[in-house]
Parts: structure tokens; sequence; C-alpha cells
């Protein structure tokens, strides 16, 4: 484990015992490799090199899209903390919008085409990718890197 202070600054490794009940030793068992950064595959690509996937299930929300009662609908596509509080208003109407988040994205999903980066997925992710049998952890790996 390493442990960082910034005030004041000091830096640490410390070795403790595996404790079963402790989400710091979480286990990414299976794993899948995908020789792809996140600027290379969509959540559709991904899926469909894991047998029987069902769906992509985030640790963040993703706003889907804005609903303004006024003007329809807006898809959007984004990592929810990267969006502005004034996107919250309608750009044509200036009334408030209604989120749409998700934290899974299916197959056949809208979202399904996306590129996994303007999702919001950093380089070397790991992900749970929902199976007909389980959980599946795939880590996206850099160019050059082989594919399992």
């Amino acid at each position: 484990m390493v442990v960082l202070s910034l005030a004041p600054y000091s830096l640490s490794v410390v070795t403790s015992e595996e404790k079963h009940d402790c989400l710091a030793h979480e286990t990414y068992s299976p794993s899948t490799f995908i020789n792809a950064s996140p600027r290379e595959i969509t959540v559709a690509e991904l899926l469909n090199k894991i047998p029987n996937a069902v769906s992509l299930q985030l640790d963040f929300d993703v706003l889907k899209s804005w609903r303004c009662l006024d003007c329809g609908l807006e898809m959007v596509a984004r990592r929810v903390s990267m969006i502005r509080e004034d996107e919250a208003v309608c750009p044509v109407c200036q009334s408030a919008r209604t989120p749409e988040m998700v934290r899974e994205i299916a197959a056949g999903d809208s979202l399904s085409n996306c590129l996994l980066n303007s999702l919001g997925v950093p380089p070397r992710s790991i992900l749970q990718v929902r199976t007909q049998t389980g959980i599946r952890f795939v880590e996206l790996k850099n160019q050059g890197s082989r594919e399992e």
C-alpha cells in the first residue's frame, strides 16, 4: 500500500496482511487484456471481444442526455464530472434541463457506439463487463501489448 500525505508532504510504502473484507484488496479475476486504448475502442467493440458480454459497468456516472421540456432531447455521452453547471440550461430556450445518467451500457444502447475515452474512461483502465455468467474484468493495454 502506498500512503501519500500532502501536508506535510510524505510518501510511505506499507506492507500489510490481506483482509478478505477490505476493498483495497479486491482482486480483478478473471481478467482479459485488450490491446487498445480508450481512444481506439467503442463500448460495442469491447463487448464483442468478451464471450457472452451483456454490458459495460462503469464506476462513475455518464450523462447520457439532457431533456428540455420545451425543446426535447439532446444526446451528450460525457462523464458527469466533466459537465459544467451552465450546461443544465437549454441553450435554445433557457429552460432548466433534466439529466439522464447511466453507469451501465448494454450492447444495443445508444451509447454503445461511443469511444470509451469520450465517455471519460482513462487510459490503462480496468473495466467491469457483466456477462451471462458473471463479472469479467478487462484491462485496456497500450499499443504494442498483447491481447489475450
